[in-house]
């Protein structure tokens, strides 16, 4: 008899943790339809997840994307209060070497400004 634990990425089984990431792809892919970009709060609402795990499921949908060789629909993803993605968005571009680790912060705003675009001309 088995007796282990399922594995599980922030508290979710990893068959509830891919339908998370798939729902925030598809949510993503939308607003780059539509050429436009969304906070991190509408997407925490929209996936019903706390303000920690949306940054390992937006981390998540990064790698997913660029593995395949699309553009970083967490570009899409912005702060309420101003126009610009977070930090963290930098630090996993930079972590997986899409961006130099020694961009300075014109370089990582160009590079943000390019994936937004990239998403927008792709799904759009």
């Amino acid at each position: 008899m088995d007796t282990a634990l399922p594995q599980t990425i922030r508290g979710y089984a990893a068959d509830e943790w891919n339908k998370l990431i798939d729902r925030a792809r598809t949510y993503l892919a939308g607003v780059a339809q539509e050429r436009r970009t969304t906070t991190y709060k509408d997407l925490q609402e929209f996936l019903s997840v706390d303000r920690f795990t949306i940054a390992y499921v937006l981390g998540e949908v990064t790698k997913r994307e660029k593995d395949d060789g699309r553009p970083s629909l967490s570009a899409l993803v912005l702060y309420a209060d101003r126009p610009i993605a977070g930090d963290g968005f930098t630090d996993w571009s930079k972590r997986n070497e899409w961006l130099s680790p020694s961009a300075d912060d014109e370089e990582s705003y160009v590079y943000w400004l390019k994936e937004m675009h990239a998403c927008w001309v792709r799904w759009g």
